[in-house]
């Protein structure tokens, strides 16, 4: 995805803001005093939604959201009610909700934190859902995990487990501890 036109847009709206406020509001430099302390967050987006598209054109991820806060010092992004959908050639294939998200570089790692749901919806794949409370996800990877007690349910049974590691690329997957396993073998 291109985000140059983005990035261009914002600039020009921040520039215009920046003109309004300072040149046009009244107020001036010597008038603000910077209050930040690193942990107040320099922005807050009241409702998210984001489209990702190949070069195709087609669809790739949605991710929807309540409210984005941005923290600059240390940076830390932090998103409530996270809607995470990814597709393959235009179909969706995963869905993954929770109650919020942290991330301080969103494109190399994310926590999803309470209720985390993760469901499998293509079309021509047997039904598949992840439940845990924190899940860290790395795109850049291929890799998800976590240290916390997690299930896997599907048609052919259900899986649990304390602490999971997965690569989605090689399509391995390990439970650290207390596994269970009920297998339900296809008539």
């Amino acid at each position: 995805m291109d985000a140059r036109p983005l990035l261009r847009l914002s600039g020009m709206l921040l520039a215009i803001g920046a003109l309004g406020y300072y040149g046009y509001g009244g107020w001036n430099t010597s008038n603000v005093k910077d209050t930040s302390d690193g942990r107040t967050p320099d922005y807050i987006v009241d409702g998210l939604a984001l489209w990702q598209t190949g070069a195709d054109g087609q669809l790739l991820q949605t991710a929807t959201g309540r409210e984005l806060i941005h923290r600059p010092s240390p940076e830390r992004f932090e998103l409530t009610q996270p809607d995470l959908r990814l597709y393959r050639n235009g179909q969706a294939m995963w869905r993954l909700t929770s109650q919020r998200a942290n991330s301080s570089d969103p494109g190399s790692e994310a926590w999803f934190i309470g209720d985390v749901q993760a469901v499998r919806t293509l079309p021509d794949a047997a039904p598949l859902q992840l439940n845990t409370t924190r899940l860290r996800i790395e795109p850049q990877a291929d890799k998800v995990s976590t240290p916390e007690r997690v299930t896997i349910i599907s048609t052919q049974g259900k899986m649990s487990g304390t602490g999971l590691s997965a690569d989605l690329q090689g399509k391995h997957m390990q439970f650290s501890s207390a596994v269970e396993v009920t297998y339900a073998p296809a008539r």
